[in-house]
């Protein structure tokens, strides 16, 4: 059996600016230590309160309180970090990491019908519309719907995370706005990102992923003249076999199919009106409309699949 154990939280909401006010809190102080717990919950816990609104935040003794934790999101550290890096890249107008970032952080990707070039070029032209921004007054809330914009157009499904942790950003910031209306949380998650670990920590996390990369780059080298050395080896003794897909090739391979079908076709109406026009010259003699009777037909059938094609083409175009 399991037992649910709540408590009864009294405090004054934080919507009661006159009540706070009275009881000797400092709206700014409080405002800042909300967006700072807030960037905390996303950033080194990854357990967040995903619908921070002013109903749902109490202050008692000195100490903000959360409630009602019906909608609670969750980060995992891998999440963690590829959503620091996301807040990286734009802060170094990087797409390309901005990329790579999000497709580690996907949970789904269809690499058959991503288009890597235009998922690059969007999120480029995507970060030139926050060129002008500094990360400290980024609105993130609007750059991960924007993003997530961006991936859905691309075949990229982000986490459900990433939804209420942009919801929960939005919402966290107009609760604050009447308290800090000069701050936003993306200073506070930038100060989180930068103070994340010492110098030295982050000089030796840096020369790990070197040596990793270094050693991924090598494994990759080997295996390459492996593989050619076998390539090789089976191309002199004739066993070579190539078997290439052309990502796409589907939609091209039924282009030509249509062409071909249509060209058939059309060397059947030229045999047909030939055909017909020559034993109408030199045919028999049962005619109709003074026509040979084969050669009537054989306009006839030319006639109505010329109309054909020319209708086919016009409803395909």
């Amino acid at each position: 059996e399991y037992c649910l154990v709540m408590e009864y939280v009294d405090g004054i909401p934080i919507y009661d600016h006159d009540r706070l006010r009275a009881a000797g809190y400092n709206l700014n102080e409080i405002g800042e230590k909300m967006l700072d717990n807030y960037a905390t919950q996303i950033l080194e816990h990854g357990f967040f309160h995903a619908d921070p609104h002013p109903g749902n935040i109490i202050v008692r003794n000195g100490r903000v309180v959360y409630i009602d934790l019906g909608i609670m999101g969750q980060l995992s550290p891998a999440e963690r970090a590829g959503f620091s890096t996301i807040i990286e890249a734009v802060g170094e107008q990087d797409a390309s990491k901005l990329k790579d970032a999000l497709l580690s952080f996907a949970v789904q990707r269809d690499n058959s019908v991503i288009d890597h070039s235009r998922f690059l070029a969007d999120l480029d032209l995507l970060l030139t519309s926050y060129a002008s921004c500094d990360v400290s007054n980024l609105d993130i809330g609007q750059l991960l719907s924007d993003v997530m914009g961006v991936t859905r157009m691309s075949r990229v499904t982000l986490p459900s995370s990433v939804t209420n942790v942009s919801r929960g950003i939005v919402t966290i910031e107009g609760t604050i706005a009447d308290f800090i209306p000069n701050e936003s949380i993306a200073s506070i998650i930038n100060d989180h990102i930068m103070r994340s670990g010492n110098p030295l920590d982050r000089a030796q996390d840096l020369a790990l992923d070197m040596l990793n990369e270094m050693r991924k780059a090598t494994e990759g080298i080997t295996r390459a003249a492996g593989y050619s050395g076998e390539a090789l080896r089976m191309l002199t003794r004739g066993q070579l076999k190539t078997n290439m897909e052309m990502l796409g090739s589907d939609s091209l391979i039924t282009s030509l199919a249509k062409i071909m079908n249509r060209l058939t076709i059309g060397i059947i109406i030229a045999g047909l009106f030939i055909g017909s026009s020559l034993y109408a010259r030199y045919g028999g003699e049962q005619a109709i409309f003074g026509i040979p009777l084969i050669s009537f037909f054989g306009f006839l059938g030319a006639f109505i699949l010329s109309v054909w094609v020319v209708f086919d083409i016009w409803r395909r175009r």
